[in-house]
């Protein structure tokens, strides 16, 4: 995950979670770290992924996917009023259980780039 700071990467609320279950997370506090390996996509024979970007799914036990499923069950009303309402600013709204204490959290689409890395362009 990249961000202007190790201190900043790791108050994100896009990290908790993963910190949490004790998922190990490369931190890219350089401004090229996350272009170049945003462009690696295997080392060491492991996928890399990137956790601000969309298409991430926290890995899950049984337990946890009922869970999930009730919860997109319970909150599709929230979910379809913001797709309705609000189609211009978003891609997708999804319900997961990617954060830990935060309401919610906006990432960028798989195929674009990180808020950090509009961020280090636009500078």
């Amino acid at each position: 995950m990249g961000g202007e700071s190790k201190n900043k990467i790791m108050n994100s609320p896009v990290i908790q979670n993963l910190i949490a279950k004790d998922i190990e997370v490369m931190l890219f506090d350089e401004p090229m770290d996350e272009y170049v390996f945003s462009r690696i996509p295997t080392f060491d024979g492991k996928k890399l992924v990137n956790i601000g970007k969309g298409e991430f799914k926290l890995p899950q036990d049984d337990q946890e996917r009922k869970r999930t499923k009730a919860l997109k069950k319970a909150f599709s009303p929230l979910t379809e009023f913001w797709l309705s309402n609000k189609k211009s600013l978003f891609k997708s709204v999804e319900i997961s259980q990617r954060v830990v204490t935060d309401p919610m959290v906006i990432v960028a689409a798989q195929n674009s780039d990180s808020a950090n890395l509009e961020r280090i362009f636009a500078a």
